[in-house]
């Protein structure tokens, strides 16, 4: 026989076509909820008001001078960002640049002087001093020192491009006009216009691409890798200031870039009135912020509990109690002032929903406020001065475009070879782009090799001795061009202290002299091009074993002015670990 199931359904049926009362969670008992409000201790809070309107009387006093690693103060006007007056570097066009100076002096000229300009541009191109010329490979010693540019095919395009087609060289040019020549010197005889042009030309470039004043003065100290400067100011009564840098890398400068390296008292004469502005306070809000009120739906995406925190993480249980305990508490006050100096503000007055009236002191004002800082300027001689209670504002960039690394040098330690590298992971190609440095490397050895083997005639090497040895004895091992190394030398008069120098390893080809291989980056030549050899010293506190990446990069911004800033500077991050060059001295190895 079959079995039969059965079973009730209930089925809920609405009695209106509304549910207002249903979602609306209306609550018939008014003792309930006074009864949670006096449980969670809301009846214990006092009656303060909320505050309506704010009233902040405030003081500016901006930038007025710039020093390059305490060279002489140089005027700063905020007409660009803080960032290209401290961080610009000199550039060192690529040929496509080069060719396009020369183009423009060409366009200023006609403009200036009409048809006499063609005489001009044809006298300035027939000078040799101001022409392309095609890296010498006559001889062997010529073809040795330029294999770094005749190993690479594409320069070589661009040469003798311009070559063929009597292009002006803009960037010679642009160096003999800085180095206080003009125009003239390169013509049969004066011409007032034309020199007046060439300085024109010359202002354009500089504005166009944010060269530095003097170039042997700028903020880059290469030895630590960082920016170095001082920002000059008058702060409250007139009294001198001035701001230093000291390690300045980040390529972001903010209130923490600075410290105070000089202040003075002002004058009573001087005093200046204060601006005052009405603000209207709105009430803080973020993601995770508990609900204010009963019965609100909060925002799960945020959960403020879910936070782990130990005993000792200070930071985080601030957090904590500060989004969930006092969320409800704080508010903002939206005063605009102009970047580019320190903000005092001298007074806050709040008055309230009730109309009253108060006075909110600033936090060093109270007692114990010596053992607290937010936001404080550091290095102050007098604590107890005003200077700790100013809001520096410097006038740095929020959007910033900056290009890949032209020039990249990674700096790390190798405990086996117990010395520190500096490997030129890109290097400038010389036609305003990049190269990896592995493969300008290989392209060098390649090329030096088949030189090698041109001049020896293609003759095999000597045999090797015919034994039973099971090893062979090598001096040294093959380092790749583009590590440089720095060695470990003594500081002078430093009890012991050690510091790292630049060296050379060996370059060794069959039928060629040998010769130290040099960087051919900015950043580990330094001292090798001028007229005098001057060697190049690291701390050695400044490679950590973790090791340093320094990079060169174009970067770009626009000003509140409107105005486009474009420069070239330098950034240090950490490196990546130690590396491993596998040089190794006085070798045994297995016999093939």
């Amino acid at each position: 026989m079959a079995d039969s199931i059965l079973w009730n359904r209930l089925e809920i049926r609405a009695r209106s076509e509304r549910f207002d009362e249903n979602l609306g969670n209306q609550l018939y008992d008014p003792y309930w909820m006074l009864c949670r409000q006096w449980q969670t201790g809301e009846f214990e809070g006092t009656d303060n008001g909320s505050p309506a309107e704010v009233r902040v009387k405030w003081q500016q006093y901006p930038f007025r001078q710039l020093s390059a690693d305490g060279n002489h103060p140089v005027d700063y006007t905020n007409h660009q960002p803080m960032e290209a007056e401290v961080e610009r570097v000199a550039v060192e066009p690529g040929i496509p640049l080069r060719i396009e100076m020369g183009r423009q002096l060409e366009r200023m000229l006609h403009r200036a002087l009409g048809d006499a300009a063609g005489g001009v541009v044809q006298t300035l191109k027939a000078r040799p001093e101001l022409q392309f010329q095609i890296p010498a490979a006559a001889t062997t010693e010529d073809r040795m020192q330029n294999a770094h540019e005749l190993s690479n095919r594409s320069l070589q395009t661009w040469v003798h491009a311009a070559v063929q087609t009597g292009a002006l060289d803009g960037g010679a040019l642009y160096k003999k006009l800085r180095g206080g020549q003009s125009l003239t010197d390169f013509l049969p005889g004066p011409n007032p216009q034309a020199d007046t042009v060439g300085g024109q030309w010359a202002d354009w470039f500089d504005r166009q691409y944010n060269q530095p004043v003097d170039e042997t003065k700028d903020a880059w100290r290469p030895e630590r890798m960082e920016y170095r400067f001082q920002a000059h100011l008058n702060g409250k009564n007139g009294a001198p200031m001035q701001l230093g840098a000291e390690e300045y890398y980040e390529g972001r400068l903010d209130w923490y870039s600075f410290e105070v390296a000089e202040s003075g008292r002002g004058s009573r004469d001087d005093v200046q009135a204060p601006q005052v502005r009405h603000l209207i306070p709105t009430e803080v809000d973020y993601p995770g912020m508990p609900a204010a009120r009963w019965w609100e739906m909060e925002d799960g995406k945020v959960n403020l509990l879910a936070m782990e925190a130990g005993a000792t993480q200070s930071g985080r249980l601030a957090l904590m109690e500060f989004g969930l305990m006092y969320s409800n508490d704080w508010f903002l006050l939206p005063l605009r002032v102009p970047g580019g100096g320190l903000l005092e503000v001298e007074g806050v007055e709040i008055r309230d929903v009730f109309g009253q009236w108060s006075e909110a002191n600033h936090y060093r004002d109270s007692s114990g406020s010596n053992h607290w800082n937010f936001f404080g300027l550091t290095g102050i001689p007098d604590p107890q001065s005003a200077y700790d209670k100013y809001l520096l504002l410097p006038p740095g960039v929020v959007d910033l475009k900056e290009s890949p690394a032209q020039e990249e040098v990674y700096l790390a330690r190798d405990e086996m070879a117990n010395m520190v590298w500096g490997i030129e992971y890109y290097l400038p190609d010389g036609i305003d782009g990049r190269r990896e440095g592995n493969a300008a490397a290989l392209n060098t050895a390649t090329y030096l090799r088949a030189l090698s083997e041109e001049v020896t005639g293609g003759a095999p090497p000597a045999p090797p001795l015919e034994n039973e040895a099971l090893v062979r004895y090598r001096l040294a091992t093959d380092v790749p061009e583009h590590w440089i190394p720095f060695k470990a030398t003594p500081v002078p008069d430093g009890g012991g202290a050690i510091r790292l120098q630049r060296a050379a390893m060996p370059r060794v080809y069959p039928g060629l002299p040998i010769e130290r291989i040099r960087p051919r980056t900015s950043l580990l030549r330094y001292g090798l091009d001028k007229s005098a050899y001057q060697p190049f010293f690291i701390p050695e506190e400044e490679v950590p074993k973790s090791g340093i990446r320094v990079s060169r990069t174009w970067q770009r911004a626009r000003w509140h002015n409107g105005r486009t800033a474009l420069w070239s500077g330098f950034r240090k991050q950490n490196g990546r670990g130690q590396g491993n060059s596998g040089l190794r001295f006085d070798g045994l190895f297995e016999r093939d």
